[in-house]
């Protein structure tokens, strides 16, 4: 499914796409999707669901897993708010935010875990306003990685354990007001 240039859907809902051989939902470029809602991305060649070059889209109540790319992909130029997404063994990160200009709004009430890489990556330029109410759990690298130059405003409620490497990883030059972690 690929979502881009002129759509005239604001919303995509109740869908499953598995076994798509790229990416399962691709929004780009001046798309007017401004929900997705109640969806299933998986077992797909590449990411689960890619966002790029779009200024808001609310992420509710998916499902991302076993997919062959990342769960959820938030590319340069993007804003997202995520709410109650299952990202789970998908081959890189559950979530990437990662560019100039690429933001999430919240990250709330989700469920990262399996991953083959990290659990949520900030990287590139990319800003996270805030992380709560959400479980990071058993990704093979870190649960939460924030590169520098990148930014996580807030992270409360929400719990890190038993991933590969470091539970919160900050890199020097993350932007952050994370303060002690217990």
């Amino acid at each position: 499914v690929l979502i881009c240039g002129h759509s005239s859907s604001d919303y995509i809902t109740d869908c499953d796409v598995i076994e798509n051989k790229d990416i399962g939902l691709s929004i780009s470029e001046n798309s007017k999707v401004k929900l997705v809602s109640d969806c299933t991305f998986k077992n797909n060649a590449s990411s689960g669901i890619h966002v790029q070059s779009v200024s808001s889209v609310n992420i509710q109540r998916c499902e991302t897993s076993n997919n062959s790319g990342y769960g959820l992909y938030c590319g340069k130029k993007s804003v997202i708010a995520v709410l109650n997404l299952v990202s789970d063994s998908n081959n890189k990160d559950g979530i990437r935010v990662t560019g100039n200009g690429a933001k999430a709004k919240k990250i709330d009430g989700c469920t990262i875990t399996n991953n083959d890489v990290n659990g949520i990556e900030i990287t590139s330029k990319g800003k996270v306003e805030k992380i709560t109410n959400t479980t990071i759990q058993s990704n093979k690298k870190h649960g939460l990685a924030i590169y520098a130059a990148s930014t996580l405003s807030r992270y409360t409620n929400s719990t890190s354990s038993d991933n590969g490497a470091y539970q919160i990883y900050v890199q020097k030059g993350a932007i952050t007001s994370l303060k002690k972690i217990k």
